[in-house]
């Protein structure tokens, strides 16, 4: 195109795999088991458009699965005999205005069975900033700044919990998390070689509640201050 080239992906994968040794043996204080599952079959089809002169990006992806293995409610190796199909939308688009930007992630996913598998069906990352570079005359030096804020967000649904004893991730059906937005707000400074951050991370914090998780009994941090330094040598 006049901007620039585009690339077009097609790609796919079919595999027969044994689950791991974890899914298989274990033994503890606390658990123990001895399982002998068969084999996962899995598909996977997906495609994807690029256009970099755009900051564009779009992908789909598709996978059918055969033997889901994974932990349930129980925190106990579980496999699914029935198939599992999961369906994603990933969409990138960084839109540019004088010197404000607006650089979004869009993910849209769907599990064909939410009780083996849920998934949160829309997630989004968005950064908005002001970004403006002071030039020095005199010193022909320059200063590169970036003024903003960015947002994370998913959907509600029912995210793994996590058991210290195994150290493993495990489905469950009695928390929900998400419709929360985590909201930081930021300041980047480039000069020559040196980069500086400033961050006011979940600034939002305790101010649209406090159902701040992404696994359950387990919360995000509450507001806290960030900074930081890189200075690269060169040889």
């Amino acid at each position: 195109f006049k901007k620039g080239r585009a690339l077009l992906t097609i790609k796919g994968s079919v595999t027969n795999s044994t689950p791991s040794i974890w899914y298989e043996r274990w033994g503890s204080n606390h658990f123990e088991w001895r399982n002998n599952f068969d084999r996962i079959f899995r598909i996977n089809l997906g495609g994807g458009f690029s256009y970099p002169a755009r900051n564009t990006e779009i992908r789909l992806n598709y996978a059918i699965i055969d033997n889901y293995t994974d932990f349930d409610a129980l925190a106990l190796p579980s496999q699914h005999g029935g198939g599992l199909s999961v369906a994603s939308l990933y969409l990138r688009k960084d839109l540019r205005a004088w010197k404000f930007h607006l650089a979004t992630d869009l993910l849209i996913q769907k599990s064909s069975n939410s009780s083996i598998l849920d998934l949160p069906l829309v997630t989004v990352r968005s950064a908005g900033y002001f970004e403006h570079l002071f030039r020095f005359r005199k010193t022909n030096g320059e200063l590169n700044t970036q003024l903003g804020a960015d947002v994370t967000y998913h959907t509600l649904y029912n995210p793994y919990s996590y058991t210290p004893a195994t150290g493993i991730f495990h489905r469950q059906d009695e928390v929900q998390t998400g419709n929360y937005p985590f909201i930081n707000v930021f300041l980047n400074i480039k000069l020559r070689r040196t980069r500086i951050f400033v961050m006011v991370d979940h600034v939002n914090s305790g101010l649209m509640g406090y159902e701040y998780y992404m696994v359950p009994f387990y919360p995000q941090n509450i507001r806290m201050f960030r900074y930081g330094i890189a200075w690269t040598f060169y040889d």
